[in-house]
C-alpha cells in the first residue's frame, strides 16, 4: 500500500475490536489476522506516515515513526 494514500479507517474495525475484547486469545486472533493486517495495521502505518509528513511540512517537533508510533 502507498503510505501517502491514507483516506480513512474501515468502519468494520469497531466490530473487530469488540470481538477481540470478547475473544482475546491466539486462536481467534490467528483466524482474524488477515483482517487485522489489511484493515488495521497497514492503514495505521499510512496514517502515521501522513502525520510525519505533515509534522515535517509544518515544522512541528513531533515524532511519527511507523515502527515506534
Amino acid at each position: 500500500m502507498d503510505t501517502n494514500k491514507f483516506t480513512q479507517f474501515n468502519p468494520a474495525i469497531v466490530k473487530f475490536f469488540r470481538e477481540l475484547e470478547k475473544n482475546n486469545n491466539k486462536i481467534w486472533f490467528d483466524a482474524n489476522r488477515t483482517f487485522y493486517e489489511k484493515e488495521i495495521k497497514e492503514p495505521l502505518k499510512q496514517f502515521v506516515s501522513l502525520m510525519a509528513e505533515l509534522f515535517y511540512k509544518n515544522n512541528l517537533q513531533y515524532i511519527a515513526d511507523t515502527k515506534k508510533s
